[in-house]
This record gives structure tokens, C-alpha cells and sequence, in this order.
């Protein structure tokens, strides 16, 4: 169990924000023909005294949380609204807190530091303020995934501090350990509003399985395509499950799971490689494959139309996927002409659009899109700054086209 958890946080952001997602950040003052420039673009600024922010969710509402920063130093949580701008959640009395997921209600969830140097998730909303979920335990624990009844899903380390556990947390209950599937440790992924959590777990021979865990179930191993791992990352509420999973021949691939159809292979479009990471409530899986000709580059999947390839920004050296709103707009990042990282709405009526096209010498990381078709992220021309970009479906017609949006 690390000593320095504000340390061990600070990695695990930057990280996660290295590999992740974002977006734009200046409004640029007129408008193109292009789809690219059909998106008003709101730099979200940062907390008083820090420098750098990134978005991390979106709320139905439009409500962004995320985490405003100076680099290896001070990590607060934010929310943003329209009305009330960037407002700070504050900690649980240490330096630190970052928020990880936001639900209708306009509560936020996520992992802070506290006055003796732990760890711990917490709950915050407008009137309670920050609240502090305990631990199993142990000296740490993280709130990761929040359903719009409030429930929580998360990870906690027990009295030992040795592994950490997956939990299920309601205001009723309070934390519950989900135990593992046989083995030391296992960690929650998501949860959806009928209260379904998924996660990964050491299994008694050692290997990495995924589980779904309900109150009335348990905990259910998924099982794999025909290897020894896999890893998850979105539940749907109508239970549909997705991830990666190691085959037979040591391929990874893409999968969908149901409790009525079990394991599905997505396939990986000729190639040995392919991850899902999130799906939406029609069933449209998203993620990222890879060919040695090709790169990695983003798909599509759909039970009607398979997987497709959603192209690139002009350059094969990395494209991704990592949200898909329920009108099937999908968001990600793609390397642009120059090589550098942009960030990108797709539809099936306009293909792939560039976020950033005027971007020169930084990146921008799509992250989370709701069903507004608002964007969420950070873009950096400089300092970081989260982001946010309003973009419109057309109203009357089924595809998903951005338009400005002037409110």
C-alpha cells in the first residue's frame, strides 16, 4: 500500500489524461462551411491560482465536472455550469481531489485527500457539500462510477491495505464489499441505474476476469473468448456489457456481453487487435482496432451493420473512440495531417469531423459526449484547459450532423 497517496492520485491523472480524450478551446470567432466549425467552443478556464484543467464527464444538463491543476503540485475537482461558471468541490481536509463522474442530480463523485494523508471517495453535492464515503478498511478508497438513483460503484483497500476491493455504495447500505472472483483483489469499472456494477477480478488461478454484480446475484464471472483475460469498460441499463478479451491464439478482441447471449466476439477487422470501450443505449459499440497497415484507428459496431473502420484526420499513427452519445454521435481523437492529436465528432451522415482544425503546435482530447451532443475535454495551446463544445443535431432528421448552437 503506497505511503503518498496524493503521489500515487497524481500519477494515475496524468496518465489517464495522456492516453485519454479532449477537445477544443478557443472560440473561434467565425463560422466556416464545414461541419468541423459548426460548434461553439467555450474554453472553460481554470480554479483562482492553478493553471492547467481538464474535463472529465458531462451530465445530461450540461453540468461539466473535472479537475483544475498545477503539474505534480495542487489537483482540485471542479463543476461547471452555465449559470454558476467553474466552482471548486474542495477536499476532505488534505491537498488533493479529482472528480470522476457525474450523474442528473448534479451530484459528483470521485477520490480526495483527507487531513492524515489517506485517500478516501467521496459524494458531493450543492447542499451537503463534500461528503466522505469511508473505506473497507483500509486507508484508501475510490468513488469511480455514479447512477442517477445515487448508487455508487468503486474500489476500496481493506484493513490490511494489501488489495484493494470493488464496492457497491447506496445511502441505505453504505459500502459493500463485492468480494473477488477467487483471487485478491478485483476493482469496479461502472454501474448502471438498475444498480448492476462491472469490474475486473484476480480469479483463484491468477488471471484477470471480468464480473456484473447485482444485490441479488453476486458477483458473475463473464468469462473470456477462449483466454485468460478481460477487461471491461461500459454497461448500458439494459445490461449489455463491453470490453476486450484475450482469445485462444492470444488475440485481443472486442466483445459484447448479455446475460441472454453471453460473450460476443466484435471481431477486429482483419486484425488481431480490438478493444470496445463504450456503448450506447441502442446497443452502438465503440473503441479502437489495429493492423499493421493500417494503425490503430476507431470503429462502429452495431448488431445490424458489424464493425466499421471510422477513418482518421489523416494520419495513421493513432485514432480512438471513446464515447458514443444514443443518437450515435461518437467522439474521440485522431492524428491530424501533421501527426499531432485532435480531437473529432463522427456520424454516419458526416463521417468524421475535425474539432480543432486550426489547432497548431498542442492537441485536443475528446472525452465524454451526453445526448445533447455537448463535447467535453481539454485542449492545450499552452496551458491545458478543459473545454467544452455545444454541437446540435439537426432537428427532423435521423443522423447526426453538428450544427452551432446559439443559445
Amino acid at each position: 500500500m503506497p505511503t503518498d497517496h496524493s503521489t500515487r492520485i497524481g500519477r494515475r491523472f496524468r496518465r489517464a489524461r495522456q492516453i485519454a480524450f479532449v477537445l477544443l478551446t478557443n472560440f473561434l470567432g467565425g463560422f466556416a462551411s464545414t461541419a468541423a466549425a459548426q460548434t461553439k467552443t467555450i474554453d472553460l478556464g481554470t480554479l483562482p491560482g492553478l493553471t492547467e484543467s481538464v474535463a472529465t464527464a458531462v451530465s445530461p444538463s450540461g453540468q461539466v465536472i473535472g479537475t483544475s491543476y498545477i503539474e505534480d503540485q495542487i489537483f482540485r475537482a471542479f463543476s461547471w455550469t452555465a449559470a454558476d461558471g467553474m466552482v471548486a468541490l474542495g477536499t476532505l481536509g488534505g491537498p488533493f481531489s479529482f472528480a470522476r463522474a457525474v450523474n442528473v442530480r448534479g451530484q459528483v463523485v470521485g477520490v480526495s485527500s483527507t487531513a492524515n494523508n489517506e485517500g478516501h471517495g467521496f459524494l458531493w453535492s450543492a447542499r451537503h457539500g463534500m461528503v466522505d464515503l469511508g473505506t473497507l478498511g483500509g486507508a484508501y478508497s475510490s468513488a469511480v462510477a455514479l447512477n442517477d438513483r445515487g448508487q455508487i460503484a468503486g474500489e476500496s483497500y481493506l484493513s490490511d491495505n494489501s488489495f484493494p476491493h470493488a464496492f457497491f455504495w447506496s445511502a441505505r447500505g453504505g459500502m459493500i464489499d463485492l468480494g473477488t472472483l477467487g483471487g485478491r483483489f478485483s476493482s469496479a469499472v461502472a454501474l448502471n441505474d438498475h444498480g448492476q456494477v462491472i469490474g475486473y477480478s484476480e480469479t483463484a488461478e491468477g488471471f484477470f476476469h471480468s464480473f456484473v454484480w447485482t444485490a441479488r446475484e453476486g458477483m458473475i464471472d463473464l468469462g473470456t473468448l477462449g483466454g485468460r483475460s478481460t477487461h471491461v469498460a461500459a454497461i448500458s441499463n439494459r445490461g449489455q456489457v463491453v470490453g476486450s478479451s484475450v482469445g485462444a491464439d492470444f488475440s485481443t478482441h472486442a466483445f459484447s456481453w448479455t446475460a441472454a447471449r453471453g460473450m460476443v466476439d466484435l471481431g477486429a477487422l482483419n486484425g488481431d487487435y480490438s478493444t470496445a470501450r463504450a456503448v450506447s443505449e441502442s446497443g452502438q459499440v465503440v473503441g479502437a482496432f489495429y493492423r499493421p497497415d493500417s494503425g490503430t484507428r476507431p470503429f462502429s459496431w452495431t448488431e445490424d451493420g458489424g464493425m466499421i473502420d471510422l477513418g482518421t484526420l489523416g494520419s495513421n499513427n493513432y485514432s480512438d473512440a471513446v464515447a458514443v452519445n444514443d443518437r450515435g454521435q461518437v467522439v474521440g481523437f485522431s492524428s491530424s495531417g501533421d501527426g499531432s492529436l485532435h480531437a473529432f465528432s463522427w456520424t454516419a451522415r458526416g463521417g468524421m469531423a475535425d474539432l480543432d482544425p486550426f489547432l497548431s503546435g498542442g492537441y485536443s482530447l475528446a472525452y465524454a459526449v451526453n445526448n445533447r451532443g455537448q463535447i467535453v475535454g481539454s485542449t492545450r495551446r499552452g496551458p491545458e484547459h478543459a473545454t467544452l463544445w455545444n454541437s446540435r443535431h439537426h432537428r427532423g432528421e435521423h443522423d447526426n450532423d453538428i450544427a452551432f448552437d446559439r443559445r
